[in-house]
């Protein structure tokens, strides 16, 4: 109960610019050092360059994952099942010709970190973890890892998951997402808006989602930027800013981890 008040009230103080920066600041002195054993191979070759880009626009470019790395989780991917968004029945989604199995819109798999070592393997690369220190600070740690298939909506339905909104999961966090399947236009990409991690009006601050037209009539907004990439491609991306997954007409297989103070 305790905490749960606390997360809220983290929550609620995060959208406001002065608060957060205090929060930044006070949450690592209640954080334990996490020492990580990293992987030691060289997966992004300019780290610097990296950072840079996720100060100034919140997100990178796109880094392709080593192929044997990525052919591991696939095959991983191939025999697990994932649960649907509201919990139910685990399913076992055929990898080269996904169909949804039930009756929502995305299913994920919570297991990879423990099950998968090529997964640890990535997120506990040195180059990774440098980023987030740089990004992050020295106190940081792992607090989610998953994977998910995106389905179109069904009965071509409008579904507001597919809309732009931003996250609040602690004051400070970063986000890796790698593409496990390849992302064209038609496959759901994700889009963010650049440099809205740094910036949001007031009533933004308190309206977390907005539409399609708000973002596009936005004149101190940047254009949106579209991730489409071969399956392999990783970015990183600080999703305090606006952001979505585009809705897909074909299925879309993603991993996600998330670094948090």
């Amino acid at each position: 109960m305790i905490k749960t008040l606390a997360n809220k009230l983290m929550r609620s103080l995060s959208i406001f610019s002065l608060s957060r920066f205090l929060l930044i600041r006070i949450y690592p002195f209640f954080r334990e050092n996490n020492e990580y054993i990293a992987s030691s191979e060289n997966i992004i070759h300019d780290t610097d360059k990296i950072f840079s880009e996720l100060l100034e626009s919140g997100y990178s470019s796109n880094i392709k994952i080593p192929n044997q790395i990525l052919k591991d989780i696939i095959e991983y991917s191939k025999l697990s099942k994932y649960k649907g968004q509201f919990g139910g029945k685990k399913y076992l989604i055929n990898y080269e010709n996904p169909s949804n199995p039930g009756n929502d819109i995305w299913y994920g798999n919570y297991s990879l970190l423990k099950e998968c070592d090529s997964v640890k393997k990535l997120v506990y690369n040195k180059d990774v973890l440098k980023i987030c220190e740089s990004y992050l600070g020295s106190k940081f740690k792992l607090i989610s890892c998953h994977s998910w298939w995106s389905f179109p909506p069904l009965n071509n339905k409008s579904n507001h998951q597919y809309g732009y909104h931003y996250d609040i999961d602690s004051p400070k966090f970063l986000k890796i997402f790698i593409y496990l399947t390849d992302v064209d236009l038609d496959s759901g990409p994700h889009v963010i808006v650049p440099g809205t991690h740094k910036r949001k009006s007031i009533k933004e601050k308190f309206n977390r989602r907005l539409n399609d037209s708000q973002i596009e009539s936005n004149k101190n907004y940047n254009d949106p930027i579209i991730k489409i990439g071969p399956k392999g491609s990783m970015f990183f991306e600080d999703t305090f800013a606006y952001h979505k997954g585009t809705t897909p007409v074909k299925p879309r297989l993603i991993m996600q981890a998330e670094f948090s103070i």
